[in-house]
């Protein structure tokens, strides 16, 4: 009974299904060829019987072109077929302005070896900064340490900013040449010897300053994850703003994430399986999509990078992408001009897309690609407002650590469409005022 009854539900479903592809035929045109394959299908060896339909013809292939197959009308069909594609207008495209700079590279003309254009990222001046803060760390470290009378650090003494600059290039030349430890590189054996490292560097003088290599100095008192990443945040941030010095990008940017190799111990280590480097340090790039230069970076830290992001009611992906393009509209000043004349001044929204004179005016002061639209300048302000209270947060953390005391008062302000707010008013004295 239960064999019969799925035989029954089968041929219900392949008898519905064929209505939506067969139209009955008149009596005259029934085809005979209906019952050829009778036998055959009778004779296999399914438990399946499909019972075949009498009366019925295919519909028309769409390659007919009889003008009795184009009037063919199916049961339940209102009319012929009508076309109703419709065309959307593309809107135009704001005009792209770069403002008095062109689109490109921003190099002096002076720079025509490879040595140049590495300096014009790593300057002189960061690597007088590192090499500060090296020969500190290394002094303090030493002074706590009970050397042994083997102790290689017997023989320290401060670096200068000709040795690390040829610590630089040893340690550039080691990333293809890869061997199973870094003390291989000066082996004196026949088959393994690689003359380069030798001829520059004494081993024992590389390994200290590689151990000794420092970039902030650290807090013995703050264990605090933001202390942590100091290290190399004040680096990072350097690199970030001579990448943004040295090029302009074009109107085609993209922002993607990009994956530093590292396994070490850190709290923000990342693991993507996904990616061909699966374990490393994430870092966020806003790159020109024309040639690929990277305008800007964001590093990964963890929850501190959402603390550090603009606009902190959207969501957190919305916000690494609002961040970076502030960093790309920092270096337009019209933005900061125009969010401080409507918010300073009260200047209203519709004046400054309006006015024709002040645009030019503004224009004119080499400020180009100005906002056409109210949200957009809303948008900008609030960026603007973000900015201006980072600045002012640093400022105030600043001088606290140089022991200046603070009193705070509270206040209430009420707007002109009858919005309270409430405010925090700092007072000090700074400079005797």
């Amino acid at each position: 009974m239960r064999k019969k009854f799925l035989q029954d539900e089968i041929e219900n479903e392949l008898q519905s299904s064929d209505d939506e592809f067969y139209i009955d035929a008149p009596e005259n045109d029934r085809l005979d060829s209906d019952n050829i394959s009778e036998e055959s299908d009778s004779s296999s060896g399914s438990d399946i019987i499909v019972t075949k339909r009498q009366g019925t013809i295919p519909l028309p292939s769409s390659s007919s072109n009889s003008a009795e197959d184009e009037n063919i009308t199916q049961p339940g069909n209102f009319g012929p077929w009508q076309d109703v594609t419709c065309h959307d207008q593309v809107p135009d495209r704001i005009l792209f302005t770069s403002g008095d700079k062109m689109v490109g590279p921003q190099i002096p003309d002076t720079c025509t070896k490879p040595i140049d254009f590495f300096k014009l990222f790593f300057t002189d001046e960061l690597i007088i900064q590192i090499v500060e803060q090296t020969n500190n760390y290394a002094r303090h470290k030493i002074a706590q340490k009970r050397l042994s009378k083997r102790s290689t650090w017997h023989t320290w003494v401060d670096t200068t900013v000709e040795e690390f600059t040829a610590f630089l290039g040893v340690v550039l030349n080691m990333g293809p040449i890869t061997v199973s430890n870094i003390q291989e590189y000066w082996s004196q054996q026949f088959n393994a010897k690689i003359p380069f490292f030798s001829s520059i560097f004494r081993r024992e003088l590389c390994l200290q300053i590689f151990w000794m290599l420092h970039l902030h100095e650290n807090d013995p008192n703050d264990q605090t994850l933001r202390a942590r990443t100091q290290k190399v945040r004040q680096y990072l941030d350097y690199l970030d703003k001579q990448l943004k010095e040295q090029f302009v990008p074009s109107r085609e940017i993209s922002v993607d994430e990009s994956v530093v190799r590292f396994k070490g111990k850190i709290s923000f280590l990342t693991y993507n399986p996904k990616k061909p480097t699966k374990w490393g340090i994430r870092i966020y790039v806003m790159a020109d999509a024309n040639t690929g230069y990277v305008y800007s970076i964001l590093p990964y830290y963890g929850s501190l990078t959402s603390e550090d992001l603009v606009r902190p009611d959207l969501p957190v992906t919305t916000r690494i992408v609002l961040h970076l393009c502030q960093k790309l509209l920092d270096n337009n000043p019209g933005y900061a001009v125009i969010a401080r004349m409507a918010a300073l001044d009260g200047l209203p929204f519709r004046v400054i897309i309006t006015s024709k004179d002040l645009r030019k005016g503004l224009e004119a002061r080499g400020f180009q690609n100005l906002p056409t639209f109210t949200s957009t300048i809303q948008n900008r302000i609030l960026m603007y407002c973000e900015k201006v209270f980072d600045n002012f947060t640093a400022e105030v953390q600043c001088l606290r650590e140089k022991g200046r005391r603070f009193s705070l008062t509270f206040d209430e302000w009420t707007s002109i469409a009858n919005k309270r707010y409430i405010n925090i008013n700092i007072h000090g004295y700074l400079d005797g005022q």
